[in-house]
């Protein structure tokens, strides 16, 4: 299973539109967490989903997203955590305790 993060200086980008890097995770073997960031330039929905699914992620963890760029995840069967405030390890960690749902603030 692979997720990502909306990442913006390290922590989760406030809106998706202002993502500077999108933080791909894997999970090893031993359970940990295998973080790989891939710079965005211009980010659009199309953009977005195209590299979710080069990447074969099937979720994604970020802040603010507009209604038109939820559909577009869900018409492509890409779930996602909204919402959500804090730290890109602090998230991750919290997402894999399976401790993560919408509208967290991780401080």
């Amino acid at each position: 299973m692979k997720f990502a993060v909306c990442c913006l200086k390290g922590r989760v980008s406030p809106l998706v539109k202002y993502t500077r890097e999108i933080a791909v995770v894997s999970v090893s073997r031993r359970g940990r967490p295998i973080i790989k960031k891939v710079p965005t330039v211009s980010l659009k929905p199309s953009v977005l989903v195209d590299l979710l699914k080069d990447m074969n992620v099937t979720l994604l963890i970020c802040g603010g997203i507009k209604e038109e760029w939820q559909q577009i995840l869900r018409n492509n069967n890409i779930a996602f955590i909204e919402n959500i405030i804090g730290d890109l390890n602090d998230v991750v960690k919290v997402y894999m305790e399976g401790k993560l749902h919408a509208d967290v603030v991780i401080s």
